[in-house]
């Protein structure tokens, strides 16, 4: 149970990384989902939205681990 509740605190807090990069740009986060995760990538789909149009296909936000904090290395279709 610990180690499933570990791996919850660690996927919410790269979800707020991924929503995070947002804040300055000029997408709004509509959702995010997880798409993929190892033990040095996370990658997650965002639906996002520009001026209140919801932007067609999802994003694509790519965290890498680097120096022990996970980092937003890649963003985009």
């Amino acid at each position: 149970l610990y180690e499933q509740n570990a791996a919850s605190q660690l996927d919410l807090d790269n979800a707020i990384a991924a929503r995070a990069y947002y804040g300055n740009t000029v997408f709004q986060v509509v959702s995010l989902e997880l798409k993929s995760q190892t033990e040095n990538e996370i990658v997650f789909s965002s639906c996002v939205s520009k001026g209140g149009i919801i932007q067609d296909p999802d994003r694509t936000v790519t965290l890498q681990l680097l120096n022990g904090t996970w980092e937003v290395v890649n963003e985009g279709y």
